[in-house]
């Protein structure tokens, strides 16, 4: 039996309720989508805490259950589970900071921030870390460059991908943890 089969099998025993399976896919995911989401708050966000961490987590989790397990049944097996669990958790991550960024409100707005003329040091510190980060990335190869953007910034798919680069679908996870490695490497470097 391949991996494909054995993530197929798993979300099958999580559709028919079995609480074994469930307590399996958690305890063998829980810190894969953690990570997931503390790597995508870390990479769009520096305004987070343990407890968001922790929060998003539990919600990628609670999202699959949503609307009879929607969100498995749609789970074609297609890619391995863990991609999956990925790129839903990366999303909801995005999701939530759009939903927390677009709710903050002149009642949100913390009292030094209105004393020190609105300059606020988390902010100025994000901004500084993205540019950063702009900065190193202009500096990647062009393929490097398009990879990271079209999957992070324009939240393509890799079929998506895979169409606009004309690279094989199966090389994209490759190519864009290389990318990644070759980023985070400049960054660390500077």
């Amino acid at each position: 039996m391949n991996e494909y089969e054995t993530d197929r099998q798993l979300v099958r025993r999580l559709l028919d309720g079995q609480s074994e399976g469930w307590r399996e896919f958690v305890e063998t995911y829980q810190e894969l989508v953690y990570s997931r989401v503390k790597f995508s708050l870390r990479l769009y966000s520096t305004r987070y805490d343990q407890t968001d961490v922790e929060d998003l987590t539990a919600e990628v989790f609670a999202k699959l259950l949503e609307n009879d397990c929607r969100a498995l049944k749609n789970f074609a097996g297609r890619c391995r589970l863990a991609t999956w669990l990925t790129v839903i958790a990366r999303r909801r991550t995005i999701k939530w900071l759009r939903r927390k960024e677009s709710s903050r409100n002149l009642a949100d707005v913390k009292e030094s921030e209105l004393v020190d003329g609105g300059v606020d040091v988390q902010e100025t510190v994000s901004r500084e870390e993205t540019s950063e980060m702009f900065r190193h990335l202009a500096a990647l190869e062009e393929r490097d460059q398009q990879l990271l953007r079209l999957f992070y910034l324009e939240e393509k798919s890799y079929q998506e991908i895979s169409e606009l680069m004309g690279m094989a679908i199966n090389s994209i996870g490759p190519n864009l943890h290389r990318a990644r490695s070759r980023l985070k490497s400049r960054m660390r470097a500077s």
